[in-house]
């Protein structure tokens, strides 16, 4: 799929027309470093806002990966965690385990009523108007949906997140789930948690040899870039017993 292929204009982000979108993709290969920052806030404006993914959201998923995928491609650490909030949103382990069949049950909404959302949401500060609980319902409902668009879109590229897992630049490193190979040990293990918060039974066999034998070491490292919540210890404990084995 190229940029083209898209028909951004129709599509909405957080605060309108996603027709800009395209435009901050392209320019994420800009050798201009301003350039490429600008783009990057631009992009990551529209298409999650606090937690909240849009209806373009899922659309951006393909080309963040494709960036990513290349090592030439510039501030691919920043891209990953654009590439993380789209897919994953505000989720944490707190949320853990996470069954998205069970999260992404509502109610199914058509096409009417998703432009109904996007025509009332987009024009609600210029005509003031009572929201009945029929229509907050129901633009719940499109949020959800597009939550579900956006982790189901992310979900798909597994194999390109495995090619990442020996990647040089560590915060590509650190946020691929699949990554339990590379050098630093704390890396493996933050990998090996966040694969068994997310496939719980399934984990390979890789990762579950990286808890068990963190599980028996007498003193761990801390985990590296955000993983500040709780003990490393702790994390372990609840992997393991995502996994059956707690």
């Amino acid at each position: 799929m190229e940029l083209d292929d898209v028909d951004w204009a129709a599509l909405h982000g957080t605060y309108g027309s996603a027709a800009d979108v395209p435009h901050h993709l392209e320019a994420l290969r800009s050798t201009d470093r301003d350039a490429r920052r600008t783009a990057l806030v631009g992009l990551s404006d529209a298409v999650v806002h606090q937690g909240t993914r849009w209806q373009v959201s899922a659309h951006v998923v393909p080309f963040l990966v494709r960036l990513v995928d290349d090592p030439t491609t510039a501030d691919r650490g920043a891209l990953t965690a654009l590439l993380r909030d789209v897919g994953i949103g505000p989720r944490d382990d707190g949320d853990l385990p996470f069954d998205p069949d069970a999260a992404f049950d509502g109610p199914t909404v058509t096409g009417e009523q998703e432009a109904l959302v996007i025509e009332r949401v987009y024009r609600r500060e210029e005509e003031e108007e009572e929201l009945t609980d029929d229509w907050v319902d129901l633009a719940d409902a499109c949020a959800e949906k597009w939550d579900a668009d956006a982790y189901r879109a992310a979900a798909t590229h597994a194999d390109a997140y495995r090619r990442w897992l020996s990647d040089r630049d560590p915060e590509v490193a650190s946020r691929a789930a699949e990554l339990l190979h590379h050098g630093s040990f704390p890396v493996r293990l933050t990998a090996a948690v966040a694969l068994a918060y997310r496939v719980g039974r399934g984990v390979p066999d890789d990762a579950l040899t990286v808890l068990v034998e963190a599980r028996e070491h007498e003193e761990l490292p801390p985990f590296p870039w955000g993983w500040d919540r709780r003990a490393p210890r702790r994390y372990i404990a609840l992997a393991l017993q995502r996994i059956g084995l707690g």
